[in-house]
């Protein structure tokens, strides 16, 4: 009767798919690098090592995610607004229903 939201990695994601078919993954997507880059540059919590190391990432786990289609949901986060709504709505049609 509870449901939980986990921030997780794709190897996270799909070792948790392979131990329950009880999940909805929702991938948060990104318009583009150059965006992710600004992104985290502005918040100024990583240095250059990191930053660099997060980015290289990034690009891996979107190339994977292209190749080996692993989520449920995809939601571009480049107008937060609508990407909060599409989360919103992608939650709500995966809740359990409760009678009435």
């Amino acid at each position: 009767g509870k449901s939980y939201i986990l921030v997780i990695d794709r190897a996270g994601a799909k070792q948790i798919s392979r131990k329950t078919n009880e999940v909805v993954l929702i991938w948060i997507d990104i318009p583009d690098i150059e965006t992710l880059e600004k992104r985290l540059v502005g918040r100024k919590t990583e240095d250059e090592i990191q930053l660099k190391k997060r980015l290289l990432l990034a690009q891996e786990e979107l190339l994977e995610e292209k190749i080996e289609n692993v989520y449920d949901y995809h939601i571009c986060n480049d107008i937060f607004e609508n990407a909060l709504l599409e989360l919103i709505s992608a939650i709500s049609a995966n809740l359990p229903k409760t009678p009435k």
